[in-house]
């Protein structure tokens, strides 16, 4: 392992991965949940910027982070069979390190958006500017409980999460919109049905980038915006019965590329 990956259900030897990968202000810990299960491994990414690495300065340029990111499982994707999830933003970095794998060959065999819209969406192009305005209103309203240090009145973890969460928001503005371009690999959509960002209708967007209509599922569960707080172990297991039914020979033929190392 490296500085980018925490083990959160260590199994070097376990059939399948789950790479979780963090949304607007999260870090490792959110996949806490997780890591009492057997017979698959559990990773989460950790950027600079979160939990462990918080004395060094969070990623702001979203190439950059994405390229990192990918060299950093690259060698995880090919092991065995590997599903990328990523909740809220972190579903739209989840999208793009997949995209940067599967440029080089190494792409994983699922993606797993949770709660946030396709890039061909509407989404991109003035929300991600809201969170970075106002990222405490913002978080509130999509159902998120009481910030980090607030209910310790610890000041210091409070402004460090506002600051995070504005790093990650420059992550996305400027992207806009995005065609359609079908990803090599399975999707796997979750959704909370009263979820005030990405609502079920919005994440049957991500069927576009599927590999196919018969390589995309969507799966809905009752919730707002952080429904998966609730529903953890169902969206592994539904993650999971996804990730089993793909994962059959590897469709790539061709031979992995070297990953950039710059940046």
């Amino acid at each position: 392992m490296n500085d980018w990956i925490v083990p959160i259900a260590p199994d070097p030897d376990a059939p399948v991965c789950v790479i979780g990968l963090p949304h607007p202000g999260g870090g490792p810990n959110f996949y806490a949940p997780w890591a009492d299960v057997s017979g698959v491994e559990i990773l989460a990414v950790q950027p600079p910027g979160r939990e462990a690495r918080t004395a060094e300065l969070p990623i702001t340029d979203l190439p950059r982070l994405v390229r990192q990111t990918a060299n950093a499982i690259a060698g995880l994707c090919e092991r065995r069979p590997t599903a990328l999830f990523g909740h809220s933003g972190g579903g739209r970095y989840a999208f793009e390190v997949c995209r940067a794998l599967e440029r080089a060959n190494r792409g994983p065999a699922l993606l797993c958006p949770s709660g946030i819209s396709a890039p061909d969406h509407q989404y991109w192009t003035s929300t991600a500017q809201t969170l970075l305005s106002d990222p405490v209103t913002a978080y509130l309203m999509l159902g998120g409980e009481a910030l980090p240090g607030q209910i310790e009145q610890d000041q210091a973890t409070v402004d460090s999460f506002i600051s995070l969460i504005r790093a990650d928001a420059r992550l996305y503005t400027g992207l806009g919109l995005q065609p359609p371009v079908p990803l090599r690999c399975a999707v796997a959509a979750f959704a909370g049905d009263d979820d005030a960002i990405a609502d079920p209708g919005d994440m049957a967007g991500w069927e576009k980038w599927a590999a196919g209509p018969e390589a995309f599922t969507l799966h809905r569960y009752p919730g707002d915006h952080f429904y998966i707080r609730h529903h953890f172990q169902a969206v592994l297991d539904d993650l999971l019965a996804d990730l089993t039914r793909t994962a059959g020979p590897d469709p790539r033929t061709a031979q992995p590329t070297a990953l950039s190392h710059s940046g």
